[in-house]
């Protein structure tokens, strides 16, 4: 079995050095730094641990490993006029959806109100719309081409790329008691860490598992 990064051990162990490093801190008083093992610094852990894990990125991966099983479900190409006929079908299926997104765009239901990208419906939700872009026309494929033959295959082909990273799962949770951890405390600032840095840093902490997972084929 190939070995990869420990990331879930790695996580636990800078959760544990954030949590001491934040009591050490407040021995001294420093207003700067919340310590975490005061009264207030539990009380804040317990009521935090299962909205930080939502607060992740987890719908975010869960979309992405989505269409990668989506993509998959095309691999199994049949006779050429099956392919034609699935070419077809999949690109009508893409240029309907494309049109119902380039509506939204121009009518301006998609963009702010001042009819710009930033903060506006298509920013916050063009994960999902580039998902339906690529997924729907993949399946749509792979029914036509005959590698999708019914509801349970069309299940199985979007949630293999899942099964497959399932381990990296729990690494997300511990990434996620990591990462609220690290803002309560406010020890990346006091470490003077810039938020564009942090944020940076935030995201590499929790999308490598996932994409060692997936490249590797292995568990974490």
């Amino acid at each position: 079995m190939k070995r990869t990064f420990p990331f879930t051990t790695l996580y636990i162990l800078l959760l544990l050095i954030a949590v001491l490093a934040s009591w050490l801190v407040g021995l001294y008083g420093v207003d700067s730094v919340n310590n975490l093992l005061s009264s207030e610094g539990v009380r804040w852990w317990m009521r935090s641990i299962l909205p930080a894990f939502t607060a992740s990125p987890v719908g975010e991966i869960l979309l992405v490993l989505f269409t990668l099983g989506t993509i998959k479900s095309v691999g199994h190409p049949g006779n050429k006029s099956t392919n034609k006929k699935a070419w077809v079908v999949a690109l009508l299926a893409f240029a309907v959806l494309a049109s119902i997104v380039l509506w939204g765009i121009l009518s301006g239901n998609l963009l702010s109100v001042t009819g710009h990208w930033a903060h506006s419906p298509l920013q916050a939700g063009w994960l999902p719309v580039l998902a339906l872009l690529v997924g729907i026309p993949c399946l749509c494929f792979g029914l036509a081409n005959g590698t999708l033959t019914g509801s349970t295959q069309v299940l199985e082909a979007v949630s293999c790329e899942v099964t497959r990273c399932a381990p990296a799962f729990v690494t997300l949770f511990i990434a996620s008691q990591l990462t609220a951890v690290l803002d309560y405390s406010r020890l990346p600032a006091a470490n003077g860490i810039e938020s564009s840095t942090y944020r940076a840093i935030v995201f590499a902490i929790y999308w490598l598992p996932f994409i060692v997972a997936y490249l590797r084929k292995t568990k974490i």
